[in-house]
């Protein structure tokens, strides 16, 4: 059983030594309809957003912004209302940076996910992992990596063997290293490349997971060769990778996918069943969902 998960209430501002915040970010803003928004934001996240804010216009608008960098966004406005349109801005990144006074460590069971300038809680029984998110985001504190994480943390083993597709700023495949496996981690957003590298030292976990840097799986993944596989992306990149991910996994072996909304007919429990494994636990945490799979033998 999972436990997802408590966000201690502690200010974590001078805990640490404050980050160097004297750069610039360059921030992506895509102006969308209200209706179109999840979806607009759906495809930032498959791209590598490790967050999306949320702004309102108007009653009928939204503005999504998020940090993304050399990515292709010509699908991304795709079947919108013809009036959404995106730029870029550069922002000074010391306001951009003051959500920092704000976090707080997540308590996940045993697990704790601590941002890097937070002192830890005093009652941690298990590991700890500390985050430094960068210009990423990708913290710990989002739905869907509080379910993954505690995903992992259940079914990994000492010497498994484990793979973190789209593993943004690392956070699942410091747990599963932390649990002691072995880790191939593939991410194709270089600013979520240079917080995964990063906080795989600062964890001193790194000696225990190889990164590959590229979209989808890098075809690095033998066949029938893991124990475990984690994807916490989209269910539109989820859906079409459903058989790799399978074909990847020894008989028996473990899937953990998330990512996906709840209320909409996704598909990705589909997908995975059709490529030969079998749904054995759903968790739900506020509209987004997570499940855990099983391939089947054969």
């Amino acid at each position: 059983m999972w436990i997802v998960g408590a966000v201690l209430p502690l200010n974590c501002a001078a805990s640490m030594a404050e980050p160097d915040r004297s750069a610039h970010i360059e921030q992506l803003r895509v102006t969308v309809s209200v209706t179109d928004a999840e979806i607009v934001a759906d495809r930032l996240w498959s791209l590598g957003a490790g967050a999306v804010e949320e702004v309102p216009v108007d009653a009928e608008t939204v503005e999504l912004r998020t940090v993304l960098h050399h990515v292709d966004l010509s699908q991304l406005l795709n079947g919108c209302d013809p009036r959404a349109h995106s730029h870029r801005v550069t922002i000074d990144a010391t306001p951009a940076e003051t959500w920092r006074e704000f976090v707080a460590p997540v308590v996940l069971g045993d697990l704790v996910l601590c941002p890097a300038w937070c002192a830890p809680p005093d009652d941690a029984v298990g590991p700890v992992v500390l985050i430094e998110p960068g210009v990423s985001f990708g913290l710990g504190d989002h739905p869907t990596t509080m379910m993954a994480a505690s995903a992992v943390f259940d079914v990994v083993v000492d010497g498994d063997q484990v793979a973190d597709i789209g593993a943004g700023s690392g956070v699942l495949s410091v747990v599963a290293a932390l649990r002691g496996a072995r880790v191939i981690a593939t991410e194709i957003s270089p600013s979520a490349v240079e917080a995964l590298h990063a906080n795989l030292e600062l964890n001193a976990v790194r000696d225990r997971v190889q990164v590959v840097t590229g979209s989808g799986t890098g075809g690095v993944l033998a066949a029938a060769s893991l124990d475990v596989v984690v994807a916490n992306i989209s269910a539109q990149v989820l859906r079409p990778m459903a058989a790799e991910l399978v074909s990847c996994i020894r008989p028996n072996g473990l899937i953990v996918t998330t990512g996906m909304l709840a209320d909409t007919d996704n598909g990705v429990d589909r997908a995975l069943e059709a490529a030969g494994a079998e749904i054995i636990e759903r968790h739900r945490r506020d509209a987004w969902e997570c499940l855990l799979a099983r391939r089947l033998r054969g």
